[in-house]
């Protein structure tokens, strides 16, 4: 690796160390974590992980977005949720022995920092303080996990598809810095939002009308957020 790939790295070792799961858990943990990753490249469209795997293996989203889908289901059922960069996932079998539940595909070119699963068992028998920031890490799926399911009982189709559409943008709750982006198409938006595709379409062509979102190839951006979430929750 020459110097300015390296630097890259550590830059974007930097800035996964400050986002999503890792940023809640004890100083230096991150640190240790990222130090035992290796990074891995995806093409949009290649499969990560699938349902029925054994390995514990970990990964973190460091660019691009990543589709996931639950085996708890029919086999019809859609994606999930969009997770983008900063999430990890992948811990279940490490903590249960279980095989995975969830398949991970990249919705883009994707890279990842992946820890395997014998490497974060060896550094946790050696490190038996870090097991919090697992348990951590799964207290943050639940969370989202509860957020799916309560915008998906929302009966209203225009505040379901605001409320799932900020929550794939990573802004459900909060304003983000920058615009936000869902890398999603409009026909997978409509399947998570559990909406037909045609009241999906006319549902992003008010927002866009309105200038609340701006719609691209496999991509919505947010440019207004609050707007948004004000229809999301509104009485």
């Amino acid at each position: 690796m020459d110097g300015q790939a390296g630097a890259a790295v550590l830059a974007t070792q930097g800035w996964l160390a400050t986002q999503g799961w890792l940023a809640t858990t004890a100083p230096g943990f991150a640190e240790r974590l990222l130090a035992l990753a290796n990074w891995r490249q995806f093409a949009a469209g290649a499969a990560i992980t699938h349902a029925g795997d054994s390995s514990g293996d970990l990964y973190g989203i460091a660019e691009g977005a990543v589709a996931l889908s639950s085996a708890l289901g029919p086999a019809d059922a859609p994606v999930t949720h969009v997770a983008r960069a900063g999430h990890w996932f992948g811990y279940v079998p490490l903590v249960t022995g279980d095989t995975r539940v969830m398949s991970a595909v990249a919705c883009s070119p994707t890279l990842v920092a992946h820890v395997a699963q014998p490497v974060i068992e060896r550094h946790l028998a050696a490190h038996p303080g870090d097991w919090r920031a697992i348990a951590q890490m799964g207290i943050a799926d639940v969370r989202l996990a509860v957020n799916v399911a309560t915008d998906l009982m929302i009966r209203d189709s225009r505040r379901r598809c605001a409320a799932t559409l900020l929550r794939l943008a990573g802004c459900r709750f909060e304003n983000a810095a920058t615009a936000p982006t869902a890398f999603i198409s409009q026909q997978d938006l409509a399947g998570i939002a559990n909406l037909s595709r045609s009241t999906t379409n006319a549902i992003l062509a008010e927002f866009a009308g309105q200038g609340m979102i701006e719609r691209g190839y496999h991509e919505i951006t947010i440019r207004d957020a609050s707007a948004l979430r004000g229809i999301a929750d509104e009485p």
